[in-house]
């Protein structure tokens, strides 16, 4: 199959800041804000997304048998590179919005950490800070969906992103969990609740992690801040490594977009 190179509709090189890793919750440097996870809104290419066939330049002569494997088949398919951006740009939606809220968490901390040394997490707006957790949680689980397809019809998809992130079957984002905290999760809700709780019920809730021999506890959302852990419901969630793996992933496709909306290898 003949390709051709889709060209950026703006060639000109941008200067990113880009996110750090996790670093135990501390700052972002100066100069890191969000605003550079928008700044190529206004440059991405565009097509129609009610067209159901390739554009003009890409399509087969329409006599022609089609020799494209069908989307139904095993292994044998590969991901195209004209069809490469729009994975890029998928993905860029998830790991945008969860390294958005990875620097809000470490603003807050910074804030409250200066203005209440002896007790920052006293003061955080609880509210925002888990709402901030809930979302990069989220969000890594629909990464994880595009790594490890759930349907066998769609496992060569998976394959070939592992291969073009360096993915290993070991990576924090495989957790099972994590794909839990977006699927049915009205329905993991109604079962929580209809199980029927009793004990100490808090809807939100910042501090260390409850002792187990203690009185019950049932948490909607909570930050355990000696364990570093986020939790949702009956899940808890190691924070550090997952959000890690996202700026990893964030920072490779801001390469892939910066370099032609194609995978690199």
């Amino acid at each position: 199959m003949e390709t051709r190179e889709i060209k950026r509709p703006d060639d000109e090189e941008r200067e990113h800041v880009l996110v750090t890793e996790w670093d135990d919750l501390s700052p972002l440097p100066a100069g890191a804000t969000d605003a550079h996870l928008l700044e190529d809104a206004d440059a991405l290419p565009t097509w129609d997304i009610a067209r159901e066939s390739l554009p003009s330049q890409y399509r087969e002569n329409a006599s022609a048998k089609s020799d494209k494997p069908q989307m139904d088949e095993p292994r044998s398919k590969a991901i195209q590179p004209p069809w490469q951006a729009f994975y890029i740009q998928s993905m860029l939606f998830n790991t945008m919005s969860a390294t958005r809220s990875i620097e809000e968490v470490n603003a807050m901390l910074a804030v409250a950490r200066e203005n209440s040394p002896e007790n920052p997490y006293g003061v955080l707006y609880g509210t925002r800070f888990l709402a901030d957790l809930q979302n990069l949680i989220v969000h890594a689980g629909a990464l994880s969906r595009y790594f490890w397809a759930t349907q066998p019809s769609h496992r060569w998809r998976g394959a070939e992103l592992r291969d073009a992130f360096q993915i290993a079957d070991d990576n924090p984002l495989r957790n099972r969990d994590l794909r839990n905290a977006i699927e049915h999760f009205d329905e993991r809700l109604d079962d929580y609740l209809g199980d029927g709780i009793f004990g100490n019920i808090l809807p939100e809730y910042i501090g260390p992690a409850p002792e187990s021999d203690g009185p019950p506890f049932h948490i909607f959302r909570a930050y355990y801040v000696d364990t570093v852990q986020f939790r949702l419901l009956d899940k808890t969630y190691d924070i550090q490594p997952i959000a890690g793996e996202v700026v990893k992933v964030h920072r490779t496709l801001l390469k892939m977009d910066q370099g032609g909306g194609v995978f690199g290898r």
